[in-house]
């Protein structure tokens, strides 16, 4: 490059006559006078700029009406930008692979209820981990079981904590002993919880976070029950964290289900099945039944039914869908978020299933008897 002795169009002490440009401006390349600005080969820099740009707007507006609003860069469709774009899809839990095929947007709607209940509980996500960690020990579910530890630890709690759940241990409070007894007899025997102990309840952490504990157990235990049935034991790389998968069932289905025979078309292939009664479901007269209804219609409800204000925030639509059924008004109420959760669900399980509802309707009487449940 010379020596430094001869004049430079940049600099007059600079003989290089390199110059590079940077956030700041353009700087000599020789490295004795790299931090002085070029002046001269700024400027010049600054008026081609100035020249070009009223050139390339001119350019631009060309069969542009004035209504049009000014697009400088051609842009791509979404699904061309998002075919660009490095996506990573998260890993699945097995029983999410499983389901998939036959119930696309069922499982859809499952992950997104499944991220609510264990990423965003509104009775709080660690307390929500401990009720669900006791009913799948109670029932035996290792698999939701190491999910439930899974989420404790990710939220502080330690190993040692996590085990005492199974104990009447020091450590937890009377009331905390109190909630995690009731979610296991909510597993074991719901019918059995008594009016006095939801009231426990109640007094201290309020009537809202008790229906958010009691939709907390029972998805917990439908969750079991259903990864029990599947045979779904663990995950390859063990236990996922949630995933809240978007759904919208205003769109349509993402993927069609699988397509699957009629009810009448089973009924045809159907093997006859020998069943043994049992023998605690003898048959009841009528006026027994009625009378024992009567009895349940009066009894007083263990939380206040909640007010039109408390419904006020819903749809209108599904206020008055839920204003007769006692138990949809009290958990819009008090949990609208679980309660639309498991709506949306049901939803998309029943236009995917096509069940017979004669059928579904049997198979609930059968397991609201199984657990002695009035309604």
């Amino acid at each position: 490059m010379g020596n430094c002795d001869q004049i430079c169009d940049g600099h007059p002490r600079c003989p290089c006559r390199i110059h590079r440009v940077t956030t700041v401006g353009l700087f000599c390349d020789h490295g004795k006078f790299g931090s002085h600005l070029s002046f001269r080969a700024l400027t010049r820099t600054l008026c081609v700029v100035c020249v070009m740009f009223p050139v390339l707007t001119l350019l631009a507006s060309v069969g542009r009406s004035d209504d049009e609003p000014l697009r400088r860069f051609s842009s791509m469709s979404d699904d061309d930008a998002w075919r660009r774009l490095p996506l990573q899809s998260p890993r699945l839990p097995e029983w999410a692979r499983v389901l998939v095929g036959p119930l696309p947007m069922s499982t859809g709607a499952l992950l997104s209820l499944d991220s609510l209940h264990r990423a965003d509980n509104p009775i709080g996500n660690t307390l929500a981990g401990q009720l669900r960690w006791i009913a799948a020990d109670a029932i035996g579910c290792t698999y939701a079981r190491k999910c439930a530890e899974a989420d404790l630890l990710r939220n502080g709690e330690s190993i040692d904590a996590i085990l005492a759940l199974r104990n009447d241990d020091p450590r937890w409070s009377p009331i905390q002993r109190a909630s995690f007894k009731f979610a296991e007899q909510m597993t074991l025997g719901a019918s059995l919880v008594t009016d006095e102990e939801v009231t426990a309840l109640s007094q201290h952490y309020g009537h809202a976070a008790v229906v958010g504990m009691v939709h907390t157990v029972a998805f917990a235990n439908f969750q079991n029950r259903l990864f029990l049935s599947l045979g779904i034991s663990h995950d390859d790389q063990g236990p996922l964290p949630p995933i809240d998968w978007p759904l919208d069932l205003n769109q349509g289905q993402a993927a069609d289900a699988w397509k699957r025979p009629t009810h009448e078309e089973l009924l045809k292939s159907a093997l006859p099945v020998e069943l043994t009664p049992k023998s605690d479901w003898n048959v009841q007269p009528l006026e027994l039944l009625d009378k024992r209804q009567r009895e349940q219609q009066q009894r007083k409800g263990r939380v206040p039914i909640p007010d039109d204000g408390a419904l006020s925030c819903l749809p209108a639509e599904q206020i008055e869908r839920s204003g007769p059924i006692i138990w949809s008004r009290v958990s819009l109420g008090y949990q609208p978020e679980l309660t639309q959760g498991w709506f949306r669900l049901m939803a998309a399980f029943r236009e995917e299933s096509q069940l017979n509802r004669v059928f579904s309707n049997t198979v609930f009487w059968v397991v609201t008897r199984s657990n002695e449940c009035f309604y």
